[in-house]
């Protein structure tokens, strides 16, 4: 994270960030698709790469509003906090996965292309996305931000992303503000913001910071929509393979 370095291969953009994957212990049933995804990046297997989520049980949130009756989505926020303050820690990129991720099963080779059409400033990607609208009172927002003319082929700039099963930030200042940005009060009273992947979204719409995912993607959730959203697929399953 001390500097700007093009990354040429899938190899190179792994080698030396911090992969932190979310998964609950209780969830024995996804352990062959965790052991998969790492597989599949060429990531050695370890369980220091697993992070518990933290217990709702002792998380309050009178002060969040909306959120009041959704201590899962609020205990997502506090771990991916918890996640984003070792990055900083290690100074390292962040990798964060969820463990219901499933990956193309060649995007070793597919990321090359990626990797090549990314601008070399690029400070966050999504290896798999959906996008969804904002609220009115939020929409101003996407309407300020300049416009991309930029044509690409492997990938696109994002307009409101949602879905971090498996997002890539590499920005050190990002990291530090979205770690306290994502667990505050206040950014849960803004019009429909009642995830932390919409607060993530929206922390870098605030703060006009481009974002980029793989088009087509190149990451799904497992028996989940992502992996069919791309393709306005509402009812017949899309294997991710097919993109």
């Amino acid at each position: 994270m001390k500097g700007v370095t093009k990354m040429r291969t899938l190899s190179e953009l792994l080698s030396n960030c911090l992969v932190r994957m979310l998964h609950f212990k209780r969830r024995t049933d996804r352990l062959p698709l965790v052991r998969e995804a790492f597989d599949t990046l060429g990531i050695e297997y370890s369980l220091d790469l697993l992070i518990e989520p933290v217990d709702v049980s002792k998380l309050t949130t009178d002060e969040y509003g909306l959120m009041a009756e959704k201590k899962p989505t609020l205990s997502l926020a506090k771990t991916k906090a918890i996640c984003m303050e070792q990055a900083i820690k290690a100074d390292k990129p962040l990798l964060f996965l969820e463990d219901d991720v499933v990956f193309h099963p060649r995007i070793a080779e597919k990321m090359e292309a990626v990797l090549a059409e990314l601008p070399d400033d690029w400070r966050v990607f999504y290896f798999g996305w959906g996008e969804t609208r904002l609220s009115p009172d939020l929409e101003p927002l996407i309407q300020q931000r300049q416009v991309d003319v930029v044509k690409f082929s492997t990938i696109r700039r994002l307009r409101f992303p949602v879905l971090n099963h498996a997002l890539y930030i590499r920005c050190k200042q990002c990291l530090t503000e979205l770690s306290q940005y994502i667990t505050a009060p206040a950014t849960y009273h803004k019009g429909n913001i009642s995830a932390s992947d919409m607060a993530i979204a929206l922390y870098f719409i605030e703060n006009n910071i481009p974002m980029y995912g793989a088009n087509p993607i190149l990451a799904a959730q497992a028996n989940g929509w992502s992996d069919r959203v791309q393709k306005g697929i509402r009812h017949r399953p899309l294997k991710i393979e097919q993109l």
